[in-house]
């Protein structure tokens, strides 16, 4: 009976606690994209998104770790990628960027085995220029309900990471950085 009670415990206490995708850290690819841009890059705060239901197959939350929003995480993507390249600079910056995540939302229904994340990204200069970027990243599950909500929040950091290198190679990019 007590093994019994203690499986029961085990098992309340693991639907209860959210699942959170991995550390963001710097992909390699993006330095070669920033080598060429100017430094001096001051990055504030994301804000957003307005809504987001992090329910996963309606009962296990999928939550950015360390207790840190999904703004915040993207956030501290985009800042990961800058210093690991020597762009930011917090006192003596040339051009400050700000950003709203404007969407963000997960779907564990795009196919029998198959989940998405769609995010999107609006990045403001204070040079006056802004560009949106958007990414759909597809990933596949598994077939019990705690492994897919485990895949679909393993799947955010390859989102986060493409969603970053499309702004990074984007042409835009560069005139959001010079001021």
């Amino acid at each position: 009976m007590k093994k019994l009670t203690t499986l029961l415990c085990a098992a309340l206490l693991s639907a209860c606690s959210a699942y959170t995708p991995l550390r963001y850290t710097p992909n390699a690819n993006n330095a070669a994209a920033l080598s060429t841009l100017p430094g001096g890059i001051n990055v504030l705060a994301f804000s957003g998104p307005p809504a987001f239901d992090d329910s996963c197959n309606g009962t296990w939350p999928v939550a950015a770790p360390d207790n840190m929003g999904f703004a915040a995480y993207v956030q501290g993507a985009l800042v990961a990628e800058l210093k690991g390249s020597g762009k930011v600079d917090d006192k003596n910056h040339r051009v400050t960027l700000g950003g709203v995540l404007e969407k963000i939302e997960f779907t564990t229904t795009r196919s029998f085995r198959g989940g998405t994340w769609a995010i999107g990204l609006r990045l403001r200069s204070s040079n006056g220029k802004s560009l949106y970027v958007t990414e759909q990243t597809e990933f596949d599950l598994g077939l019990v309900p705690h492994d897919r909500c485990r895949q679909t929040a393993r799947a955010l950091r390859p989102a986060v990471e493409s969603l970053i290198g499309k702004l990074l190679a984007s042409p835009e990019f560069k005139g959001l950085v010079t001021p």
